[in-house]
């Protein structure tokens, strides 16, 4: 597993590469969430984030591991499909329902976070699972 120490934060109007540590001290008081944009009909590999890891789905251990790491006010799942919002609400999770005609993730998030009131918002992706848990490790 590769040992990710950096990530991606999306600010209103630049990124900035932080270490995680440096994400941790510095954001502390900031108005947090993560979003993961989660679109079901995947060109390359349909229904990828429905595949079973281990004894959960895909997005269902994003999700868990993106909240365990207690950095977030705020985690979401944004999708375009009623499988992975009933994945996500059926365990308590917090899911939206976006449309289905966006280009990238990035536009599906803009899109479910229209209106709401954070600093920062950070875009999780599934192939971040060694990442999420670097956080929960280091936290």
């Amino acid at each position: 597993m590769t040992d990710i120490r950096v990530i991606k934060v999306i600010l209103a109007d630049r990124s900035a590469y932080l270490s995680v540590r440096q994400f941790v001290y510095t954001f502390a008081q900031v108005k947090k969430i993560a979003v993961i944009p989660a679109r079901y009909a995947s060109t390359r590999f349909p229904a990828k984030l429905m595949q079973m890891l281990g004894d959960k789905t895909i997005i269902r251990t994003t999700y868990e591991n993106t909240i365990s790491t207690g950095l977030f006010d705020e985690v979401l799942v944004a999708t375009d499909s009623e499988i992975i919002f009933s994945e996500i609400t059926r365990y308590g999770g917090n899911a939206i329902m976006s449309k289905r005609a966006h280009e990238s993730g990035s536009d599906r998030i803009a899109e479910a976070i229209e209106g709401l009131d954070y600093e920062i918002i950070l875009n999780v992706q599934e192939m971040n699972l060694s990442l999420i848990r670097n956080l929960c490790r280091r936290c």
